[in-house]
């Protein structure tokens, strides 16, 4: 098993995770005189999915704050594992994870994964 893992080295445990949405990434460009554009895109699609943490204790909170921390949002790579398939190379969608309190004592966010080809 390949380290960074979300699931081996955070306390959190999420749901299981949302099908897979699939996407190109790309942007759009709109030069001055607003008649032309120029569009860039990346040739290869994108697959991303929503993890759901319903529920965590605020020790689980924190194990999941150092493990963003770490990455720094989705500046850099590690692995997630599934019941079904080995180690997947992802990174954070979202620069920011915004946490909702449930109670005084547990916690609930969410967070998208989009898979990285190696």
């Amino acid at each position: 098993m390949a380290s960074p893992n979300l699931i081996t080295d955070c306390t959190a445990w999420p749901s299981f995770p949302e099908p897979d949405k699939i996407g190109y990434s790309g942007s759009l460009i709109k030069f001055e005189d607003e008649a032309s554009v120029a569009i860039v895109t990346c040739a290869t699609k994108n697959r991303s999915f929503k993890l759901h943490y319903k529920n965590q204790t605020i020790a689980q909170k924190t194990s999941f704050e150092s493990f963003f921390d770490a990455r720094v949002g989705p500046s850099s790579t590690f692995y997630f594992n599934t019941p079904f398939t080995s180690d997947i190379l992802v990174r954070f969608v979202e620069w920011q994870v915004e946490f909702s309190l449930d109670s005084p004592v547990t916690y609930t966010w969410n967070v998208s994964l989009t898979r990285v080809t190696s």
